[in-house]
């Protein structure tokens, strides 16, 4: 049986509570999947930055961060997407990311900048990449492949 059934719930409260009772046969258990997805909207302070960097690379980091400041870029990086997460309620939405297409903990930047548009609702999202821009799949939720080089 393939049957399912999808419920989304979209709020712009600062808290939800959300209660559910639903009866579920043991036997079809494995094919229930929960997403708990809550759009933030501008509430309190958010920072603009002209860029956010999400690489790996320390030496990479550095050199946009130098170059930032050279250009008078409002700009901030990140070693991980842990790092990121951390801070992501602080930060604009209409703000520009930048991810690295191999971000070294397993998980490629492509399917990154899938749940930061899809479920977090950022509005450009860039993968950054020393290798060939043809060696990339076109998707429609990266903006562009870029080099590693800052776009300003």
């Amino acid at each position: 049986m393939n049957d399912f059934i999808s419920c989304i719930l979209v709020t712009t409260g600062d808290s939800v509570w959300l209660r559910a009772r639903i009866l579920i046969a043991k036997s079809h258990i494995d094919l229930v999947k929960i997403f708990f997805h809550i759009k933030e909207e501008s509430y309190g302070n958010k920072n603009f930055y002209d860029a956010v960097l999400i690489d790996d690379n320390k030496v990479i980091r550095d050199y946009w961060e130098l170059y930032a400041g050279k250009k008078g870029k409002n700009f901030i990086s990140f070693e991980s997407l842990e790092k990121f997460y951390s801070q992501i309620s602080s930060i604009d939405r209409s703000c520009p990311i930048y991810i690295n297409s191999d971000l070294g903990s397993g998980e490629s930047g492509d399917i990154a900048a899938r749940r930061l548009k899809e479920f977090y609702s950022f509005k450009s999202i860039f993968i950054c990449t020393a290798y060939p821009s043809v060696d990339i799949k076109k998707v429609p939720w990266i903006d562009s492949i870029v080099g590693k080089q800052p776009t300003w």
